[in-house]
Parts: C-alpha cells; sequence; structure tokens
C-alpha cells in the first residue's frame, strides 16, 4: 500500500510540472515597481517589448489591489520566446488578464495574441476582443478586467511550419490606434501533454497497477 501512495503522489508531481507556466515574469512583479509608478519605459525583466510599451501599477484601472501590468498603446507588441518538449499531439493554452480604454467612437480596442516561431514568424493568432459598446467620448470608458484563454494546437503549429520541439514566442499585438489602451497582466503559457510527461506518467500507471496487483495476491 506505502508504494502505491508514493507512486501515486509521484505521478501527481509529473502531472503538476505538465501544468508549470513556461513563461518568466507573466505578471510584471520582477522589476518591483512601486504601486504610484505608471507610464514607466521598460526594459521588462523577461520580455522583449518595442515602442508603445510602458508599465503601469495599479492606478491603471485593472483590479484595486497591488498589481502590475503593461500598457499597450499605438500598435504595440511585446512578446518572449520559451521552450519545451511538444508535438502534435500537444496543446498549448493562453492565458491573461486584459482591459482597455477608450475615448473616440469607432475605436476598436483588442489584443491579438499569437505563437510564432523563435524568429518572429507568426503560425496562429486570435483576438481578444476587448472592447465593449462605446457610451463616451472622454477618458472615461472602461472596461472590467477580464481572463481570456486560448489553445493553439500542436498539430496546428506544424500544419503551418513549425517543427515538434522548435523553440516557440508568445506574442501579443495591440491593435489600438491612438485613440485607445490596453492593459496586460498575469500571463501564463503551459502545454499538455508533453511528450516526455506523458511517457512517464504512462510507464507510472503502468507501474501502479503492477504494484496494487502484486500487493493483493
Amino acid at each position: 500500500m506505502k508504494r502505491t501512495i508514493v507512486a501515486l503522489m509521484a505521478l501527481s508531481g509529473l502531472l503538476a510540472s505538465a501544468n508549470a507556466n513556461l513563461i518568466t515574469n507573466g505578471d510584471f512583479e520582477a522589476d518591483g515597481l512601486a504601486n504610484t509608478a505608471n507610464n514607466i519605459v521598460g526594459p521588462i525583466t523577461g520580455w522583449n517589448d518595442g515602442a508603445n510599451v510602458r508599465v503601469d501599477t495599479v492606478d491603471s484601472k485593472l483590479p484595486a489591489v497591488p498589481t502590475t501590468a503593461v500598457r499597450l498603446t499605438g500598435n504595440a507588441t511585446v512578446y518572449q520566446n520559451f521552450t519545451t518538449a511538444w508535438d502534435a499531439d500537444s496543446t498549448f493554452t493562453v492565458d491573461f488578464n486584459a482591459c482597455n480604454v477608450w475615448w473616440k467612437s469607432g475605436t476598436e480596442p483588442g489584443i491579438w495574441v499569437s505563437l510564432r516561431s523563435a524568429t518572429g514568424t507568426e503560425y496562429e493568432a486570435q483576438l481578444a476582443n476587448t472592447a465593449q459598446t462605446h457610451t463616451n467620448s472622454t477618458y472615461a470608458d472602461w472596461t472590467e478586467d477580464m481572463t481570456w484563454s486560448f489553445d493553439f494546437s500542436g498539430a496546428d503549429l506544424i500544419a503551418a511550419g513549425a517543427s515538434a520541439d522548435d523553440e516557440l514566442r508568445v506574442n501579443f499585438y495591440s491593435k489600438n490606434n491612438s485613440n485607445s489602451i490596453s492593459w496586460l497582466d498575469n500571463v501564463s503559457v503551459t502545454v499538455i501533454p508533453e511528450p516526455a510527461t506523458l511517457g512517464l506518467v504512462a510507464a507510472f500507471g503502468g507501474s501502479v497497477l503492477f504494484i496494487r496487483r502484486r500487493f493483493m495476491i
């Protein structure tokens, strides 16, 4: 019985590692900005950022708790490369929080999230349409902070030109114009299953059955 419990605990640990976040500094807290710091130009630890990318703290209208978020304006892009074992049977899940403000009718804020090659070739993109009904003409029309989750299949990435186990890039691109701002926070990228982990799970499962049968005899 004790061996069975140990094996199950090991199996649980493997499954937890398969759900580990592949992103560094996904909550943007690593640079230790004070809660009164807004409109700070990068660099952002772990991330590559270009023009029109800033860092804000709690005043950005995200939930009213101490937090740091990336401000995306004027078609801004922020991205990070990552590596992991993956193949056609894998599924990547990208989770994040986002909200925005805009002050002109006809503005359509949103954030494109894509998985790309390590050098930037886009394999697949999906849109987080953060815009809601516009009612104001001033700097006051905020969306609520929203949670977004998008899946990207390994098979689709390979069909688009990637190879299994390639280094990948998660890329966030703001579709804003000069009349809106979006905020991005709490980015997570996970993959299930990792090929190596799947093999170990199968092996551990077989071991558990063997131990259980042996002790039942």
